[in-house]
Parts: structure tokens; sequence; C-alpha cells
């Protein structure tokens, strides 16, 4: 695992650890459901088993591992119920900051980010690098949150996005995803280029609520909690055309 090995540098070793894991898991070099064990990991990144464990602890608590420690975990794969949390959420309060982003008169340094990330994917969507793809698409929804220029969006944001890189990395592997998703990028730059600041936040509801869409029905998360809220709220929001502001 050369990726993996890559993080171990001189620094703690559950840091080492840590950091490694973290980074296999949103490379999508460790795969979602993929079952993982301390010696295996251990013996894969060349040292003991208790900062492995100890690692293993933290990633199960950021939610990136689900399981026991000591007795065995997976890499994180999101259910139905998880990708309309995942997806819903970052709808709403990604559609806010775009929202805000086209109100921002200094939101031409996060626009050339955003065409820089969107001409990086198309380079690499050419190559077949869904791992880049996936990064690009990251930096340029990061790229929103920075021109709203709001440090509360961002801190809300922040505990579903490593879950959302997983999901984006699986999505991400389909091609016609990709397509999808790069054009809906474009139109988003324009729109926040023109400070059209009601069809940005409208734009970028739909584009993540459509991302969600295309996950259940190509990548296929478990079908569970049928009867929970947020599910049904999500399917409503699909047949109406996105999260509502």
């Amino acid at each position: 695992m050369s990726g993996m090995n890559a993080y171990l540098y001189k620094a703690p070793l559950y840091e080492q650890a840590y950091r490694a894991l973290k980074a296999a898991i949103l490379s999508g070099e460790l795969r979602p459901g993929e079952r993982l064990t301390d010696q295996g990991l251990a013996e894969r990144l060349g040292i003991s088993r208790t900062p492995v464990r100890e690692a293993v602890r933290q990633l199960v608590r950021e939610g990136l591992l689900v399981g026991t420690p000591n007795r065995g975990v997976t890499v994180f794969r999101p259910s139905a119920v998880d990708v309309a949390e995942i997806y819903a959420i970052r709808a709403s309060l990604e559609g806010l900051a775009a929202t805000l982003a086209a109100l921002n008169p200094r939101r031409a340094e996060a626009l050339r980010k955003m065409e820089r990330s969107l001409l990086r994917a198309q380079e690499a969507a050419s190559a077949g690098d869904a791992a880049e793809i996936a990064r690009c698409n990251t930096e340029f929804h990061e790229s929103i949150l920075e021109a709203s220029e709001s440090p509360t969006l961002v801190e809300l944001v922040e505990p579903i996005r490593n879950k959302a890189i997983i999901c984006r990395l699986s999505s991400l592997r389909y091609q016609t995803n990709v397509e999808v998703s790069l054009r809906e990028h474009a139109q988003i730059i324009r729109c926040l280029e023109a400070g059209h600041s009601e069809e940005a936040g409208r734009l970028v509801r739909r584009h993540i609520t459509e991302a969600g869409r295309r996950f259940l029905e190509q990548v296929g998360a478990p079908d569970t909690g049928a009867d929970r809220p947020i599910l049904r709220f999500y399917q409503s929001a699909l047949e109406d055309g996105g999260i509502p502001s």
C-alpha cells in the first residue's frame, strides 16, 4: 500500500497510522465496505498493532470506519439513509453558500480556483483518473464555501465532509456522472460570475440533490430505513427537482 506508507514519517506512531489510514480511505485505496483488522493493517504499515488500534478508534469516532476496534472494522459504506442525510445537508448548506458567494464582491479569487479545479477535472476525466476527478470536485465545492465568507457554514459542513468525499469518489467512477458534474460546474461558475445569487443557490442545491440520486441508482447503497424521515424528505425533494431553499 504505497499511498499509506507515504505518511510514515517522523511523528508519533499513532499519528502516522491515523494519517496513512485516513488518506487511504479518502483516496479510495481502501474501498467502502472493505473489512480490516488491526493485525492486517499493522503488517501493511510495518508498525505495531498498538498505534494502529489507536488510529482505528479515532477513525471509528469520525465515522470513516465502522465496527468495534480489536474485533475488526469495515470502511464506511453509505446506506440509502446515509446518502439522503449527506446530500440533503450538503445541498441546503452549500446552496446557501452559493447564494452568499454570488453576493460577495471579493469572490474573484474563489472563482479562479473553481475554474482551475474544473480544468484539472476535465483533464483527469480525459485520462480516466477518478481519484483526481474527485479531488478536483472537492476543491470546487470548498471554493464555494470559501467565497461565502461564512465560517459558520464551513464548520457546519465539516462533520460530513469526509463521508461526502467517499460518496463522491464512488459516484465519479461512472463516466456519465463525471460528464454531468463537469457541465453543471461550468454553469455554476457562470452564474456566480454574473452575481445571480438566487439562481446560484438553486443550481447548487439541484446539482447536489441530483448527484445523490445518481449515487443511489448507480452505486447501489443498501436500501435500509425506508421509513426514516430524512429518506422520505429526500425522495420528495428528488420528485420536486431539488432540496427547497
